[in-house]
């Protein structure tokens, strides 16, 4: 299932859109302190369709979902755990804030939202590896070019 993850059907795509322009307060608020990069310069994007969920927020560099959880999360656990299991099997970390809590502590919210994209891990690419030996030579300085192509000494 993870192979795809980021794929979405037309119909996830139509209510993601959507999505953006019924955001609730706390959503706005959250919003207003995360986009254009100013959260420390980090881009974060909304209503963002990942497979068949839709992420209210998220850091896509780090795969960091961030979920506002409103009075429809309440009795709706079990769903979200569900929910949060799959995100976790395509590498997204997701952590949930209540409604409460973005609109009277914003500050503890944010500090929260850094310490998890600090602490997660940076994309890797495939296929490129760093080399195994990188030979330093501390004090050596360039010269001009020499006849055999050497420019340190």
């Amino acid at each position: 299932m993870g192979e795809g993850s980021d794929v979405f059907n037309g119909e996830t795509l139509r209510r993601a859109k959507a999505m953006r322009s019924e955001m609730i307060q706390p959503e706005r608020e959250l919003w207003t302190a995360l986009r254009a990069h100013r959260f420390n310069g980090v881009k974060f994007s909304r209503q963002v369709p990942v497979g068949p969920f839709i992420l209210e927020f998220a850091a896509r560099a780090r795969k960091l979902a961030i979920e506002v959880d409103g009075d429809t999360h309440a009795g709706n656990e079990a769903r979200d755990e569900r929910r949060t299991a799959w995100l976790a099997e395509q590498g997204y970390h997701v952590i949930r804030f209540n409604n409460a809590d973005v609109m009277h502590h914003l500050e503890g919210v944010l500090l929260v939202i850094e310490e998890a994209y600090r602490a997660a891990p940076l994309p890797t690419s495939v296929g490129f590896t760093l080399p195994r030996k990188v030979k330093v030579v501390l004090g050596a300085r360039p010269t001009r070019r020499s006849a055999e192509g050497r420019g340190f000494k």
